[in-house]
């Protein structure tokens, strides 16, 4: 703001590099009816004593190489006070020109110049440092969207990666409810056979009571058979023992009879 301030329309001046250039310039604005300011090479600084509790203010300006003598030379004269009242109603030295930090300025004219910034906030330094500021928030901006379009390809990948994924999921989930069906049918088929089973198993067990009442009848029918043929043969050996008896017998008669006969015989 004190630059501006100080400078005024003369920040608007254009660098000549020599006399002719500024010469055909003039031709050409005064062609059409334009006028413009031009700072020529080769001006010396003003030598401006320093008022007191004052800073130079070219001191204070930062200055791109190959500028600092025409910057020097435009700013010589100029400094920068804390505030204009102390030097009110003091002479300055000749060619002295104080500006505050808001802009205020006073010459060693005695012109005193103040009031509102709105002006200086439309010259053209506030421009320029609102266009470096706008660069700067554009290159930020820049790098910003970068990083989002960044995101946005990392989210698209991801996305693309989640619904393979997902795809992968439902054909496998597909083939489990497949899976699912054909294990309940196995167990549908499995329950029916052991159902099957099951009432084979009680025919069986019916069947086997059965057998078991059958092989207990024949057990006894076997028990009496087998005490009928015992004593069936014990009845037989009491008659063949007895028949023995008999034969036995037989033979001592007959013994007798052929004895009694050898006796009549003889």
């Amino acid at each position: 703001v004190a630059v501006e301030a100080a400078l005024g329309e003369r920040l608007q001046s254009l660098v000549a590099d020599d006399t002719d250039a500024v010469r055909r310039a003039f031709d050409f604005l005064g062609d059409q009816s334009g006028r413009c300011s031009f700072v020529l090479p080769g001006a010396a600084p003003v030598a401006v004593d320093c008022p007191n509790d004052a800073r130079p203010l070219g001191e204070l300006v930062e200055v791109r190489d190959g500028h600092q003598e025409r910057v020097a030379t435009l700013l010589s004269g100029m400094f920068l006070v804390d505030s204009l009242e102390p030097f009110w109603g003091e002479p300055l030295p000749a060619g002295a020109f104080l500006v505050t930090e808001s802009g205020e300025t006073m010459t060693f004219r005695g012109e005193l110049t103040g009031g509102s910034q709105g002006g200086l906030d439309e010259g053209l330094l506030h421009k320029k440092r609102e266009i470096k500021e706008l660069r700067s928030s554009v290159d930020e901006l820049g790098g910003t969207v970068e990083e989002l379009q960044r995101q946005r390809l990392q989210l698209r990948e991801d996305l693309s990666s989640t619904e393979e994924q997902q795809r992968e999921v439902e054909a496998a989930l597909h083939r489990k409810e497949l899976k699912v069906v054909d294990s309940e049918k196995d167990l549908t088929r499995l329950r029916e056979e052991s159902d099957r089973l099951t009432e084979r198993l009680e025919v069986l067990s019916l069947e086997e009571d059965q057998l078991h009442e059958e092989d207990e009848q024949l057990r006894k029918q076997l028990g009496e058979n087998t005490a009928g043929r015992e004593e069936a043969a014990r009845r037989k050996d009491e008659q063949e023992r007895d028949v023995e008896r008999i034969q036995e017998s037989l033979r001592q008669h007959q013994g007798q009879v052929e004895t009694v006969r050898e006796k009549v015989t003889a």
